[in-house]
């Protein structure tokens, strides 16, 4: 409840910093989407618009709209976007970094051959440098699935632990906790962050006794795969993801001592990580995806944390071995309440527990 609630405290009231990074963002990719023919868009987009998704049946051209809306957002006070509305972009950003991930792979999600895929990513690339941006390339791609993305990388035991299920249901929220959590927050229905078809996953018994964590779907690298694409967006054409680990590991190896990794960037360009950060994360826990402790580890590498260095056994072992008694709730609930705009902490009523 207590990271459920912090996570969708701050897709509904956003700080200005959080604002202003979708914006900028937003800006961008809406130049790249509306060049894209309606077939292009509509397999974009299929994880967005489909039965059971966050936009059900609606039209993918529905995302033009809400970039639109999210570009214009910072200039208003009050908000003129909705919480759907960013849950939505940063979904898109997540299924943009999947397609990339997943490119010479046939099938999946986007229903096309390997070979379709890398030619629509040819299209795609050409589109992003005539925005003045550094395409997501190949190298890119295999540097981030090595430090986060790769599911043996955070989850080391995953396959074994986990079980797909053919059945599935509507979900709101982790554990199905969106209703009760907007009621405290007082959202009115019409506003709420829309429910999802989600496949419960079975994890195995004994990765629950010594957690006290809430688990959905075991530890996942989907943050790494949003905030490259949304690394990308916002201009950066190296390190996209990992430069805050790469500063800090190229500071220790020429001797420059143990600085803090936020030491390697100006005050600014930290708090828009931490803010593009908070983003992503909210996300997957607000709507319901994963949890805290599934996505620690690929948001403590965005800020130069590599959890893999201080684990007993970084072979069988993952973030739940380490921040599994509430320390993942805990840093996640921090991030967001820092990230959400101040007067509507002030003024919430909610009493949440862990």
């Amino acid at each position: 409840m207590k990271q459920a609630s912090a996570a969708r405290q701050l897709l509904y009231h956003p700080g200005d910093v959080l604002r202003q990074e979708i914006a900028k963002a937003a800006g961008k990719l809406v130049r790249i989407v509306v060049k894209l023919t309606d077939a292009e868009l509509s397999t974009l987009s299929t994880r967005l618009v489909s039965s059971g998704c966050l936009l059900a049946d609606k039209s993918p051209n529905v995302l033009i709209e809400i970039l639109e809306r999210l570009i214009d957002d910072p200039q208003y006070e009050a908000s003129r976007a909705s919480a759907t509305d960013r849950t939505a972009f940063i979904s898109f950003l997540g299924d943009l970094g999947a397609f990339y991930a997943d490119f010479k792979k046939s099938g999946g999600p986007f229903s096309m051959t390997a070979e379709q895929k890398q030619a629509f990513l040819r299209r795609l690339s050409d589109l992003i440098a005539d925005e003045k941006l550094t395409a997501i390339s190949d190298e890119v791609l295999k540097r981030v699935a090595k430090v986060s993305a790769g599911t043996g990388v955070v989850g080391p035991k995953k396959k074994e632990e986990r079980k797909k299920i053919d059945v599935s249901s509507m979900r709101r929220g982790l554990h199905n906790l969106g209703d009760e959590i907007d009621e405290k927050l007082g959202v009115p229905e019409h506003m709420r962050i829309p429910p999802i078809t989600w496949r419960p996953m079975h994890i195995k018994a004994t990765r629950f006794l010594n957690v006290q964590e809430p688990l959905v779907g075991h530890m996942s690298g989907s943050p790494a795969e949003i905030l490259m694409v949304w690394d990308m967006l916002c201009g950066r054409a190296e390190g996209v993801y990992t430069a805050a680990l790469d500063a800090h590991r190229n500071a220790i190896n020429a001797g420059l001592g143990f600085a803090e990794p936020k030491d390697h960037f100006s005050a600014e360009e930290w708090a828009a990580r931490l803010a593009r950060l908070a983003g992503a994360c909210a996300m997957q826990i607000g709507v319901g995806y994963h949890s805290a402790v599934e996505v620690a580890e690929s948001a403590l590498k965005y800020t130069g944390q590599d959890v893999r260095s201080v684990l007993a056994d970084p072979a069988t072992e993952d973030a739940a071995h380490l921040l599994g008694a509430g320390a993942a709730t805990d840093l996640l609930t921090e991030l967001f309440e820092t990230q959400t705009e101040s007067t509507t902490l002030h003024r919430s009523n909610v009493r949440v527990s862990t």
